[in-house]
């Protein structure tokens, strides 16, 4: 299979419409192995390991990935991003918004997990009202302000048992990107990873093109 040094493919199985899930390289597999389960009957699903992402590896990272997908002769897919890795794919839809048919985060987040510095100008930011003045020209990654350009059809999930902190991510994911949905899962007792797959099928009928946000 083809790899980059900070990225594996862990499995490239089945056939149809590409779905491209991308997680770190611990957790979720509560969800990951039923989701990939699940879609091969009907799509080709790649699972792609990410090294964990940073303030100061997701530009790198977010380049390694679009020569991945390119080595895979993969044009445009749907993508599942858990996590950090989230913010990867929202890096690539700015880049390149053609290669992302549609998007779907799982406690997603508008940005790599903060550094200390990040977190100081965070609450020092929370006081200003001029956006995020203070992060002009660093290394940063931060997708809020860049959200309504990412105009793929988008589903905002939530599990259960999700922090504080991932809940209030998820909402200003929602209502930022101009074209998203928002849902939790039920609780562990409810097979999540089951209800994710039928989440999934149901969101793969909405249009590509042209959706309508928060249709039915």
């Amino acid at each position: 299979m083809s790899n980059t040094p900070d990225l594996k493919v862990l499995s490239d199985s089945g056939r149809g419409p590409a779905h491209v899930i991308l997680k770190e390289t611990s957790g979720y597999a509560e969800l990951i192995e039923p989701l990939s389960k699940g879609l091969t009957n009907s799509s080709r699903i790649v699972l792609v390991e990410i090294q964990p992402i940073t303030e100061s590896n997701w530009r790198s990272l977010t380049e390694q990935l679009a020569q991945l997908l390119d080595s895979l002769s993969i044009r445009t897919a749907t993508f599942i991003a858990f996590g950090d890795s989230s913010a990867i794919v929202q890096q690539l839809a700015l880049q390149n918004l053609k290669i992302i048919r549609k998007l779907i985060i799982v406690n997603g987040s508008t940005r790599p997990r903060p550094s200390i510095w990040g977190k100081i100008i965070d609450r020092i930011e929370g006081f200003l009202p001029l956006g995020l003045p203070l992060r002009k020209g660093g290394n940063h990654f931060d997708s809020r302000p860049f959200l309504q350009r990412i105009r793929c059809p988008a589903l905002i999930v939530t599990t259960h048992d999700a922090p504080h902190e991932t809940q209030r991510q998820a909402r200003k994911l929602s209502i930022g990107l101009p074209t998203a949905w928002s849902i939790q899962l039920n609780r562990p007792d409810s097979a999540p990873g089951d209800q994710l797959v039928n989440l999934v099928l149901e969101f793969n009928e909405v249009a590509a093109k042209c959706p309508q946000k928060r249709a039915a």
